[in-house]
């Protein structure tokens, strides 16, 4: 199938929420380290964890929207609604898709 066509604005309005998300994440990421290291605990937080998986799934996504992947089910292959994306940015899975999976 063909990839979604999303407009000039339509993908620098999700390129750009992708990478307002991308930089909570390290902010996020960079303050947690800081706190582990204050308080001398050598184990990474478990909350920097997650946020770790957060920003491997940005990233994946913004590589897919480089390379016109983004917005393309990954189990189908059909195109996800712009304001499926606006809503949930990091989603690889059509509506239907998802319905599917979780049922």
């Amino acid at each position: 199938m063909e990839p979604p066509v999303f407009s000039f604005r339509q993908r620098d309005a999700l390129r750009l929420d992708l990478a307002d998300r991308r930089d909570e994440a390290l902010q996020t990421l960079a303050r947690s380290l800081s706190q582990a290291v204050r308080e001398g605990n050598t184990r990474p937080a478990e909350g920097a964890l997650a946020t770790v998986a957060t920003l491997r799934q940005l990233h994946q996504a913004l590589d897919r929207l480089a390379m016109k992947d983004y917005g393309t089910c990954q189990r189908c292959h059909g195109p996800l609604a712009f304001h499926q994306l606006t809503a949930d940015p990091l989603a690889t899975q059509c509506v239907a898709c998802q319905q599917a999976s979780s049922s």
